[in-house]
């Protein structure tokens, strides 16, 4: 039916709305702890496995917190006879967004 993106700034409670939906029995997704979004060297385009923390000044002018189009599309085609969220947030969330209304 369709791909519900549940989106926001930070600590706005995205990964709370997920383990509640979760709990009543939806299907959700938490972008941010499941695999869907990663830290990304907008130079290489290679995965971040472990970011420095703290971030030294000038570290997010090359790296970014990006979703994957891939894994979007494909939860967005196993959707087709039910409603899925998917919750999270990432500087690229367009690209995903945009996934979602041409596959639903």
């Amino acid at each position: 039916m369709s791909l519900v993106w549940v989106t926001g700034n930070s600590g706005v409670g995205k990964s709370t709305i997920c383990e509640l939906l979760k709990n009543r029995g939806e299907s959700a997704v938490d972008a941010d702890w499941e695999g869907y979004s990663h830290w990304v060297d907008r130079v290489s385009g290679q995965l971040v496995d472990d970011p420095p923390y703290p971030v030294p000044v000038g570290w997010l002018d090359r790296f970014g917190w990006l979703i994957s189009r891939t894994q979007v599309e494909a939860l967005a085609a196993r959707a087709h006879d039910t409603t899925v969220f998917l919750c999270g947030s990432a500087e690229n969330e367009e690209i995903g967004r945009a996934s979602c209304r041409e596959r639903v």
